[in-house]
Formats: structure tokens, C-alpha cells, sequence
């Protein structure tokens, strides 16, 4: 059974943030729990995303740590596009 992802996997590789999508219907074991959706060098660079029921996103500095995080909606119609 896969681990579930370490702060490595989640931290950016070659700028300052990156940005990862959790998708917590399924088990952090699972390959399509987190989708890192990007990386970039000012937290003006966020991707434009919706965050769906069930969803976060996420925002991780260069050693891993959170900067922001954002849950989707509790209505299963609604999305949320984060704004900093």
C-alpha cells in the first residue's frame, strides 16, 4: 500500500509555493488524493481553480508548510474560487 504523501511530495521543487488539490472522498493512500496543480514564485501566481464539495486547496512554502488553505463548499452545487 502506497504512504500517503510526505511533505516532499507536497512542497514545490523549483519556486517558492506550490499549490495542491486534496481530493478528500478518497484515502491519503490513494494516488488521486492530491494533485499538485502548480508552482510559482508569488502567491499572486495561484492558479484560477474551483474547489468542489469534498476538495481543498492548498498553498505549501519550500519546506512544506502551509502559507493557505481553502475548503470547498458544504452545498454540492457550490464552488469556491480562493482570492489572497
Amino acid at each position: 500500500m502506497p504512504a500517503p504523501p510526505s511533505r516532499d511530495d507536497l512542497a514545490p521543487d523549483r519556486k517558492q509555493y506550490s499549490a495542491v488539490k486534496f481530493d478528500e472522498w478518497k484515502a491519503p493512500t490513494d494516488s488521486g488524493f492530491f494533485n499538485k496543480l502548480g508552482e510559482f514564485d508569488d502567491l499572486d501566481g495561484l492558479p484560477v481553480t474551483a474547489i468542489g464539495r469534498g476538495e481543498s486547496l492548498t498553498i505549501y512554502d519550500a519546506d512544506g508548510r502551509t502559507v493557505e488553505s481553502w475548503d470547498g463548499p458544504d452545498h454540492p452545487t457550490a464552488s469556491d474560487i480562493p482570492e489572497l
